[in-house]
């Protein structure tokens, strides 16, 4: 949310970082970020759905959360945080999606959670969008079809973690269709972890530099971890024993506690008590394994000894590599099937602007259309 603490049932809740008295987030650093609710995408759908030029009223008198967010987290990213309660709803979101990303791209041996107050409407909204960025880039899921992972998230990130989705379509509040809508507006570049993926495996375009020096350069020790406070969470956390690695080797989903939290994991071994999807190394990932430097080649010729992912001595710098291309448009197409397939069950079950959503039919006749895509059932119209 966009204050500090809540008043539910009577009583005030807040998040556990901020009132934990035992100092057992002391080796955590937390980011506070706040985020409109789900009562504001009311405002949303009574705007035929425009995101664009929706900004929330920031000097109401119950919104106390600041914006804060440690500079060295920051640094790597294009974007005035003073600005932020200027930033209408595509903004805000893209600005804080682009923060979550390059947290996850910035450390192998770090981890991330991110939460709000309950875990049912922004930790999905983003912990979906997440999920979805990293697998259109084909970094997790790999063997998922856009159908699939569809399924995945809508049933894992929203509905096991307590999405109402009944309720909030009878009250307007339709940050559920947001999410998979705002799908057409990360389909680009600089939401893309590729880039920064690609950016940490090239060497240095530098004559004096050699394979072997550049096998020998230490990534750069950010030291502690983090995490996202007031209302929206999110941590960094270590793991001293990790490889040096630059792949996504797993995506680890924890459901911790009566706060219902999503961590993002970046680990070297596979646990069989976490739900774990397990990408293979790309060979592109790997050096080459001949001596000396990247030679200067034709843009006509061969891929083959991952030439693709490395700056090569004597090529133009506008040349955009083919592969890089590929990945971009693949990134977008993989985007682009996912929202047409959310859009065409959530027409057929939900439709947009519906007065009165039926309880037993909203959550199961969504789920039937995309069991139906995933080809776990045939056309009957049996419910969940």
């Amino acid at each position: 949310m966009v204050e500090n603490k809540k008043v539910k049932f009577g009583m005030n809740v807040t998040s556990s970082e901020k009132v934990d008295k035992a100092q057992r987030y002391a080796d955590f650093t937390l980011l506070s970020i706040p985020y409109p609710g789900c009562e504001f995408f009311k405002e949303y759908k009574d705007r035929d759905y425009m995101a664009e030029g929706l900004i929330f009223n920031w000097k109401q008198d119950y919104v106390d959360a600041p914006l804060s967010i440690p500079d060295f987290l920051t640094c790597s990213l294009n974007i005035d945080w003073s600005q932020y309660q200027s930033w209408d709803l595509v903004q805000q979101t893209q600005n804080y999606l682009k923060l979550l990303l390059s947290i996850i791209n910035s450390d192998d041996d770090s981890g991330l959670l991110v939460h709000c107050i309950s875990g049912w409407d922004r930790t999905p909204l983003f912990i979906s969008l997440l999920r979805l960025s990293l697998w259109a880039d084909g970094l997790i899921h790999t063997s998922l079809k856009p159908a699939e992972i569809l399924y995945l998230t809508v049933a894992y990130d929203w509905f096991l973690f307590g999405h109402m989705l009944v309720d909030r379509l009878s009250k307007g509040e339709e940050i559920f269709f947001f999410c998979f809508n705002f799908l057409k507006h990360i389909i680009s570049e600089e939401f893309s972890a590729l880039k920064t993926q690609r950016r940490k495996s090239l060497p240095a375009r530098d004559a004096g530099f050699t394979l072997e020096d550049i096998c020998m350069l230490r990534r750069k020790d950010r030291g502690s971890t983090t995490s996202l406070g007031s209302d929206f969470s999110l941590v960094m956390e270590s793991s001293p024993g990790a490889a040096g690695s630059f792949t996504y080797e797993a995506v680890e989903l924890v459901p911790a506690g009566a706060q219902t939290q999503a961590a993002w994991r970046k680990s070297h071994s596979s646990s069989p008590q976490s739900v774990l999807w397990n990408r293979p190394q790309p060979s592109e990932d790997r050096l080459p394994s001949h001596q000396g430097l990247v030679e200067a080649k034709s843009s006509s010729s061969s891929s083959s000894n991952h030439s693709d992912n490395f700056f090569r001595l004597g090529s133009s710098p506008l040349e955009v590599p083919k592969a890089r291309l590929a990945a971009l448009n693949e990134r977008k197409t993989r985007l682009q099937e996912v929202r047409s397939a959310f859009l065409a069950a959530y027409s057929s079950t939900v439709g947009l602007r519906a007065a009165a959503p039926s309880p037993s039919g909203a959550i199961g006749g969504l789920l039937e259309q995309f069991v139906r895509g995933v080809g776990f059932r045939g056309t009957s119209s049996s419910t969940l």
